[in-house]
């Protein structure tokens, strides 16, 4: 780690404005080819700077871009063609030379963002025949220490386990070539800093370092201070008008009461998120079709997240949604009409085992859930592409916070634009904490005086942004 009594230069500013074709990335054929396999021609402007900055000029970055804009990918095509392509660390079998000598560490703040980003590994790191591991803690620690010893090469966990099992000796860390920090901030906000401080590599070494984050809180700029070096590259992307939310998200903001709380989300549900394309006809204002979910060229669409702000709170709202549901179905019923979709809801939060976590989660990716009622565990970098409105149920803490749950909304491969609706209580402070919000986030919500009015085309929504 440096210290200095002066301050170190900025780092170069690299502005991600483009767009470029993945045949002209700077990584292997191969791994072109399984990028283009999954239906991607163009790399996202984050993605094009990131792999220039670390593959073409060697270069450690800090990566500042909205959710949504393939930061995933970001990193995992330039960990899979570092390690790929020196030889120092491994044998001819791709496994370390000594066992435990990882090469990469991606650490990530929950156990779910780091299954999502193992099962993308499995894609573009894996298939280039290095070893994953998972690591993470909730979790039995045998499978993962036997993948260790049988040859992973890449380390992908959360930093409480990567921890204990560098101190019990399993993974040692001297040997890395990559280490990534995805979700920084909310690394830092969960009190992982002493975990990973204690297994990072310092700057200078032999450790690319990548860190990833949609915010730029103080308490991250003051933990990289030392840990990146000088001539590190600052990538970053803004959403419409700056914001860290991403430009595929329209913002909608209503006013409701406590007691009609269940109604709204029903309406909005119903309005906003019905698997269909962006323009294909108003969602509302006395449509015969609100309420039918359609087909999603993608598979799984339709689907929303409410979110809470206590794990109490989630559940009360899950369990009165499932009953409003159920009653609308019986109602539906009585009459013969059997066109409205039956919504199946579900809850995500800390208190629940980590087991009911995944299913959860599972049973949205799937398409057997259609209403999640969460807490902010399901707002940081899940990638869950039939989400197509985010419902703010309770009003976040933070700007920060709004561009992640925001961010969960239209994300890509979406059949609809993205909607985040934020229910705001009809009095004067509730009204002025949310326009105070609205300048943090740097967005702007259109105003709705009933749920289901038409949404926004895109290019009225990037205009009521900038």
């Amino acid at each position: 780690m440096t210290s200095s009594s002066s301050p170190p230069p900025p780092p170069s500013v690299v502005l991600a404005s483009t767009t470029q074709e993945v045949d002209a990335a700077p990584i292997s054929e191969a791994a072109k080819a399984r990028v283009k396999a999954r239906g991607i021609s163009h790399l996202t402007p984050v993605q094009e700077r990131t792999l220039r900055c670390m593959i073409t000029e060697g270069r450690d970055v800090l990566v500042q871009a909205p959710t949504g804009s393939g930061k995933t990918l970001a990193y995992l095509l330039p960990l899979a063609h570092i390690l790929s392509k020196n030889d120092t660390w491994r044998d001819e079998t791709n496994k370390p030379i000594k066992t435990g000598h990882v090469a990469a560490i991606v650490w990530l703040p929950t156990r779910e963002l780091a299954a999502q980003v193992y099962e993308h590994a499995a894609l573009h790191v894996a298939a280039a025949g290095l070893r994953c591991a998972l690591c993470v803690g909730g979790a039995p620690d045998a499978p993962q220490i036997a993948a260790i010893k049988a040859g992973a090469s890449v380390v992908i966990g959360t930093p409480g386990r990567v921890k204990e099992l560098v101190d019990r000796g399993v993974i040692d860390p001297t040997s890395l070539l990559v280490q990534v920090l995805d979700e920084a901030d909310r690394l830092l906000d969960g009190g992982f800093e002493s975990d990973v401080e204690a297994v990072m590599r310092p700057p200078g070494g032999d450790a690319r370092t990548a860190c990833l984050s949609a915010t730029s809180p103080p308490k991250l700029a003051r933990f990289l201070r030392g840990r990146l070096p000088r001539d590190h590259a600052l990538v970053t992307i803004a959403g419409y008008g700056g914001s860290c939310v991403g430009g595929t998200v329209e913002h909608l903001a209503i006013a409701a009461r406590e007691d009609d709380v269940v109604g709204v989300v029903v309406d909005a549900v119903d309005a906003y998120a019905l698997g269909r394309d962006e323009d294909a006809g108003a969602a509302g204002g006395g449509s015969e079709d609100v309420g039918i979910a359609r087909p999603s060229p993608g598979g799984v669409s339709g689907q929303a997240i409410v979110f809470m702000e206590t794990k109490a709170n989630a559940e009360r709202l899950c369990g009165m949604l499932a009953i409003a549901y159920e009653e609308r179905r019986l109602a539906n019923e009585d009459v013969g009409d059997t066109r409205r979709k039956r919504r199946v809801v579900s809850s995500l939060h800390g208190d629940l085992p980590q087991t009911a976590r995944d299913a959860a989660i599972k049973s949205l990716r799937d398409g057997a859930c259609d209403v999640l009622v969460a807490t902010d565990v399901a707002a940081r970098g899940l990638d869950l592409p039939g989400v197509e409105l985010v419902i703010h149920a309770d009003p976040p803490r933070s700007a920060d916070a709004y561009a992640h749950r925001a961010g969960r909304a239209g994300r890509p491969g979406c059949a609809a634009r993205g909607v985040s609706l934020s229910l705001v209580a009809p009095t004067p402070e509730a009204s002025a904490a949310f326009a105070a919000l609205e300048r943090d986030a740097k967005v702007r919500a259109r105003r709705l005086t009933v749920v289901g009015e038409r949404r926004a085309t895109a290019r009225s929504a990037a205009a009521a942004a900038a």
